[in-house]
């Protein structure tokens, strides 16, 4: 299923992203960079969240067709 692949794909961008920003957290202490930062994260926090549940459902939908 490609969309499934496609979401997996996604999810692994996305947490590299996660990954690199909370490495940004531990060099900046400009408060408005933090600010930003912490904006940015929730966003991707959102979108990781978003995508891993389109991944579980497209998964429940490959086992239903099994």
């Amino acid at each position: 299923m490609p969309k499934l692949k496609k979401t997996e794909k996604l999810i692994e961008k996305l947490n590299a992203q996660k990954s690199a920003m909370e490495e940004k957290f531990t060099q900046t202490t400009n408060t408005d960079e933090l600010i930003a930062l912490q904006k940015d994260f929730a966003y991707l926090q959102n979108e990781i969240d978003k995508n891993e549940n389109i991944w579980l459902e497209l998964s429940e939908k490959l086992q239903n067709l099994s």
